[in-house]
């Protein structure tokens, strides 16, 4: 999440892209290089509201194009390291879902404190979604408590893949994220996991044939 900048408000505001501005390009042509499917995290877009910025995921396919784009639907607002945290400051909230199908995966898209949201996931497994993606900057604070368990009752309650990207390091107001990046199967079993500060490239094999297993296993979509 905000992968390209970290820093006060004002700074963020200053700093914002439009979808095609030049950091955004850049990466689709990474994209097209490579040949993959690659998920912005998210990036600060300028909004038709003066002062507002949308903090938005940005999906792009293997041919360099823009696929599709979700803002981020719940803004975090808490008291961190006695320091005061609110999105709704300078951002304006998503609207809507996002569902993608890539490789036969129907992805749901969600950021951050989305996670605490379980109506959210709900939507997305009634729909058929095999594969969540949950970019994030969870604090230290809060991380240490809650990230583990948040994913996994992800993972668990909709008995899909998860991937979750948390950043590390000292972010905005000086305030430490906690790392942790995760892939999980639809067990919550952890499938790959980053430290809490490393810089670490996280990979996993996700099959439909370990969805069909666990959801075999247990039926909880049609119970």
């Amino acid at each position: 999440e905000c992968f390209l900048l970290r820093a006060p408000h004002k700074d963020l505001i200053a700093e914002a892209e439009t979808l095609d501005g030049p950091a955004i390009k850049v990466l689709q042509s990474d994209a097209k290089r490579f040949c993959a499917w690659l998920v912005l995290g998210s990036v600060l877009i300028k909004s038709k509201i003066k002062g507002k910025v949308e903090n938005t995921l940005v999906l792009i396919g293997p041919d360099g194009e823009i696929k599709a784009t979700y803002v981020k639907m719940h803004l975090f607002q808490s008291l961190v390291a006695n320091a005061k945290v609110s999105e709704a400051d300078f951002c304006v909230a998503g609207k809507k879902p996002l569902m993608v199908d890539i490789h036969g995966f129907k992805v749901g898209f969600s950021i951050c404190y989305d996670i605490r949201f379980p109506d959210l996931y709900q939507y997305y497994v009634k729909e058929g979604a095999d594969l969540l993606i949950i970019p994030a900057v969870f604090t230290f604070e809060t991380g240490r408590y809650h990230w583990h368990i948040l994913v996994k009752a992800r993972a668990i309650e909709t008995q899909c893949f998860v991937i979750a990207a948390n950043q590390s390091g000292q972010g905005a107001n000086r305030i430490m994220a906690y790392g942790h990046s995760l892939i999980l199967d639809p067990c919550g079993l952890t499938l790959s996991e980053a430290g809490a500060q490393s810089k670490t490239i996280l990979s996993a094999t996700l099959e439909k044939q370990r969805l069909q297993e666990v959801r075999k296993q247990m039926p909880m979509q049609r119970d």
